[in-house]
């Protein structure tokens, strides 16, 4: 078959050379004038020197020496002059006066008129003789039924006559349409300061192809549906929102074509429309895929008609009404989830950010009443802390998660807008990729602006969706808000109620407004989709509009909860942007963030450094957690029963027999100093046991007491079904070693380098697992060195018996174990040696196990900043010179009592 249509194609061709010579021949319009044609009978002299090429051009029959169709359109193309002749007659049919052209096509020429009494414009389309057959039975079928109204459909018809080139008057049909003012489907996708998003692309499908499939029903079609013939209303006073109307349908209009052709570049036109479309919404993606823009419900529809998969109009519409493809990947969806991610049980939910269910987050976390009302309450707060703190469940507690039946907020009082800063949504912000210098810090603080709006508004929908919140009466005030923030009051526009909602719709723009911004920061376009840049004072007046526009949040306060706000989860520069934020005192939203000790800037964009208790106020983890004497510090019991109930929680959610964790751990020692002696004996018994030993141990960090736990009832068998049992000493020690020696090698994989002694340069993590190593070996030194007494003090931190500055590595490397809770600076005290009141850095309890050292913190080494430095830069040299001295310090009497171990060598 495709050999046939080659071959008849080039004999096409082949005859249509004689017929080019003629026509650019000078003398061909007076030979084509020799034919005589009579248009009504459509006859022609065969005397005539052109009649046999037109009869081998099949343009007239031999038998009856008439014009066939083709053979008609080809004169109608060539001998009338449409320009001239409407201009003469100017009024047409005693009614309409001719205004301008619109159009000149190969079967039509399109002319906007006015009516002569109404006033009121229309379109005129003059078709070519030859070019219909019966445009009369075409124009009945599609004005009689009942189509879509944003079809314009024909509202007149007439008939005019003419003079052809010769004089010969010809006889031309002409159909009226209502006149449409708007912008064409090519000039709204070449726009690129409307910000369109994906659902617009699914209301052109729903719209066009509902109107194309009306037509597919009645076996009509448009027949000429390119760009031009379609036309965007997206007027913000339009309740129907974005319309496309369809115009100029040509149904029995088909030229040289028959009417399958015609019928088939409907669905090649529509194709390629929603390919523009897609091009258009792709310049706005430079970070983020196609498939993820449109959401996998859009996407199926839109790679079934792009593919070719959808053939006919009533598949489209098919895809609209019933996806079966998106249908069907939900579902695989879920039972891929079901299949791959159960949930997890037990002590193995670790952190916040690994629970995908909100809802059991709310179940298992269990606020310290003191901290949850410090941090609910209206102000600015910074939360610090070790890693495994729980910084990230106070922060999400307050945050609003609508489909959390009871949260421990009313989302009326508080409003929380949570930022998982860890997931790197924020990194895309880091100098490496953004030239601050030729950008500015406005712009950056424009993005940011966007991205609270647009995390604002999903929060907000998310709650329409699960019914927490209403709906609106009208969105006018926050849509006005978003045009002007956007810096154009066009720029927003409405998309029908049936196709998606009307927040839904915001959320999408604000999406590709963020995408383009982001864009331009990246490739220093000088074309922006916003002419003005968004500040803390646009943020603060947003919010004001949020509380005006949805009644359950009128008196409600906004939170913006930024978590693990460090870098490099958020780099300097945006750190500098949110503390803008700080500093912008308002009524009506505040800023929370999580953090590590060194990896947050405290100052704003102008170089103000934030005041503690003036700004913000910063509340320490760790040191709130602090436990000692009665005088100073929590008191032992009360974070013991605040980590039972953490424990306690997490056994009465995954139904465990028991909820009190000592009836699965044996009580242990009655006293800390009988661990500390066996140890320091080398007794075989030494076992790290017992919930009293087990909590502290973990050292203040609930994430370190889950793991331990869970590796313990790992190891012990224990499981929901198990009766409660007691976990032998002997195996509750072998799961905390492994714990403990598991964090210590972690510390090796920590990334970066650092430069060390002798300008070397090593692996950051590899120096710190020397440093943390070598401080444990001394330790366990000194407590093998102790003299044989019933008592022996256990050295667990490091006191600096000077005040001289560090080396810039030196200090930086404590920095870094101080950020990664090797070390605990909380306790502050007065130095023996002079009297200064400075930190004593204690290692982290739960490295204890790997060096085996007791718990308790005794005593502490006192060491000048040569040793302290040597510490940190030739941990090996460190140790070496130590433990040689450690064999000759006795004292004059012959008592074995230990001196200072790492004293200068000049003391």
């Amino acid at each position: 078959m495709a050999t046939i249509e080659l071959n008849d194609l080039n004999s096409r061709i082949k005859r249509s050379e004689a017929l080019l010579e003629a026509v650019k021949a000078s003398d061909f319009q007076e030979r084509l004038k020799g034919l005589n044609l009579d248009w009504k009978s459509r006859e022609v002299d065969p005397e005539s020197d052109l009649y046999k090429l037109f009869v081998e051009q099949e343009f007239i029959d031999d038998n009856t020496h008439r014009l066939t169709k083709a053979g008609l359109l080809f004169f109608s193309r060539s001998t009338i002059d449409f320009e001239f002749e409407l201009n003469r007659l100017s009024v047409i049919g005693d009614k309409y006066h001719i205004l301008r052209r619109l159009n000149f096509g190969k079967n039509s020429v399109v002319y906007v008129a006015e009516h002569v009494v109404l006033g009121s414009k229309v379109v005129l389309k003059f078709i070519r003789p030859g070019a219909a057959d019966n445009i009369i039975q075409a124009l009945r079928l599609i004005s009689g039924n009942d189509l879509a109204e944003n079809l314009i459909l024909p509202q007149d018809y007439t008939k005019i006559t003419i003079n052809d080139v010769y004089g010969n008057e010809v006889g031309i049909e002409c159909i009226v349409f209502q006149y449409l003012d708007g912008v064409s489907l090519k000039e709204f996708l070449n726009d690129d300061q409307r910000p369109l998003n994906a659902h617009a692309i699914a209301s052109f499908i729903k719209q066009v192809g509902g109107i194309l499939y009306d037509l597919e029903k009645l076996e009509a079609y448009h027949g000429d549906l390119h760009e031009e013939n379609i036309i965007v209303d997206y007027n913000s006073n339009n309740a129907k929102g974005l319309t496309f109307y369809v115009i100029d349908v040509s149904y029995g209009i088909t030229g040289s074509l028959d009417s399958k052709a015609c019928k088939d570049t409907d669905m090649a036109y529509f194709r390629q429309h929603v390919w523009n479309f897609l091009s258009a919404q792709q310049k706005y993606l430079a970070k983020m895929s196609i498939r993820k823009y449109l959401g996998a419900e859009i996407f199926f529809i839109v790679t079934k008609i792009i593919s070719a998969e959808a053939k006919s109009f009533r598949e489209v519409m098919n895809l609209i009404n019933e996806n079966t493809a998106y249908e069907n990947y939900q579902r695989q969806k879920v039972d891929f989830i079901n299949d791959k991610f159960a949930p997890p049980g037990s002590f193995k939910l670790q952190r916040y950010e690994e629970i995908t269910d909100p809802k059991v987050a709310v179940k298992l976390f269990v606020p310290f009443p003191e901290l949850m009302d410090n941090i609910t309450a209206f102000s600015n707060v910074v939360i610090t802390g070790n890693r495994g703190s729980g910084k990230s469940t106070y922060l999400a507690a307050i945050a609003f998660f609508p489909q959390i039946d009871s949260p421990l907020v009313d989302f009326r009082d508080v409003f929380g807008i949570y930022f998982p800063c860890r997931q790197g949504e924020f990194r895309l912000l880091s100098p490496e990729l953004v030239d601050y210098n030729s950008v500015g810090i406005h712009r950056v603080k424009h993005v940011m602006v966007i991205k609270i709006l647009r995390r604002t508004l999903e929060s907000i929908n998310e709650g329409l969706r699960v019914q927490k919140i209403s709906e609106p009466a009208d969105y006018s005030d926050l849509r006005r808000l978003l045009s002007v923030l956007m810096g154009d009051n066009k720029k927003i526009i409405s998309l029908s109620e049936d196709v998606v909602s009307e927040l839904t719709n915001l959320v999408s723009v604000l999406v590709r407004i963020e995408m383009k911004e982001l864009d331009n920061l990246f490739h220093l376009k000088s074309q922006e989709v916003a002419n003005r840049f968004c500040s803390e004072v646009d943020l603060l007046e947003f919010f004001k509009v949020i509380k005006e526009t949805f009644v359950e949040l009128s008196n409600t306060r906004f939170h913006l909860l930024f978590d693990d706000a460090g870098s490099p989860n958020i780099p300097a520069q945006a750190q500098y942007i949110i503390n803008d934020l700080i500093v912008s005192s308002n009524p009506v939203y505040c800023i929370k963030l999580s953090t590590e000790l060194y990896s947050y800037n405290y100052q704003t964009t102008e170089d103000k450094q934030l005041e503690s208790g003036h700004d913000y106020y910063i509340y320490d983890m760790s040191r709130l957690f602090f436990t000692g004497a009665k005088t100073f510090g929590m008191n032992h019991e009360v974070l013991e029963n605040y980590f039972k109930d953490i424990i306690s929680k997490r056994l009465e959610n995954f139904q465990y027999q028991s909820r009190d964790i000592v009836d699965y751990l044996e009580k242990g020692y009655k006293d800390s100093n009988q661990l500390v002696y066996r140890l320091a004996t080398g007794r075989r018994d030494a076992y790290y046991c017992g919930w009293s030993i087990v909590w502290r141990i973990a050292d203040r960090n609930p994430r370190n007491l889950l793991e331990l736990i869970s590796e313990i009832f790992s190891v012990g068998n224990i499981d929901p079904e198990t009766p409660p049992t007691l976990v032998s000493m002997r195996n509750q020690d072998r799961a905390i070693r492994s714990v403990s020696e598991k964090r210590l090698r972690s510390l090796a994989q920590i990334s970066g380098t650092t430069t060390v002694s002798n300008g070397r340069v090593t692996s950051l993590g590899q120096q710190l697992f020397d440093v943390t190593t070598v401080i444990g070996s001394v330790f366990r030194i000194y407590l093998k060195s102790e003299p044989e007494k019933g008592r022996k003090d256990q050295y667990l931190a490091i006191e600096r018996n000077d005040s001289s500055p560090l080396n810039p590595t030196a200090e930086k490397l404590l920095q870094e174990m101080l950020k990664y809770g090797i070390l605990d600076p909380s306790r502050l005290d007065f130095a023996r040696d002079d009297g200064v009141k400075k930190p004593i850095y204690v290692l982290n309890r739960i490295y204890c196990p790997a060096f085996g050292i007791g718990i308790q913190r005794d005593q502490h080494l006192r060491l000048s900043q040569q040793k302290f430095e040597e510490l940190f830069l030739n941990p090996k040299a460190f140790v070496t010179s130590g433990t040689q001295r450690l064999r000759t310090h006795i004292t004059n009497s012959g008592d074995q009592k230990q001196q200072n171990l790492f004293d200068s060598l000049n003391d």
